[in-house]
């Protein structure tokens, strides 16, 4: 149909996910334990670790979002696809 109506074919992308053993993603509903404040920071390194992703070890969630979003580059995830 896209070529019919002349339209470009978008380029599609794998999105990591994280699951457990039963391949199920993490949620209330599947017993995962709500984040504490404490954790959050050491939580959000490790996650994005567990994506393929690095931001190295940083000490507050002000300075991790900046290197979480220049992880998340899309020529990255295509390259690790």
């Amino acid at each position: 149909m896209q070529r019919q109506l002349h339209l470009l074919t978008p380029t599609y992308l794998h999105v990591p996910v994280i699951t457990n053993a039963k391949g199920e993603k993490p949620s209330k509903q599947n017993g995962a334990q709500p984040l504490t404040v404490t954790q959050s920071i050491q939580t959000l390194i490790k996650t994005v670790w567990l994506l393929g992703l690095e931001t190295g070890h940083v000490a507050s969630i002000e300075l991790f979002w900046p290197l979480a979003i220049s992880a998340w580059a899309v020529q990255q995830l295509i390259e690790q696809a």
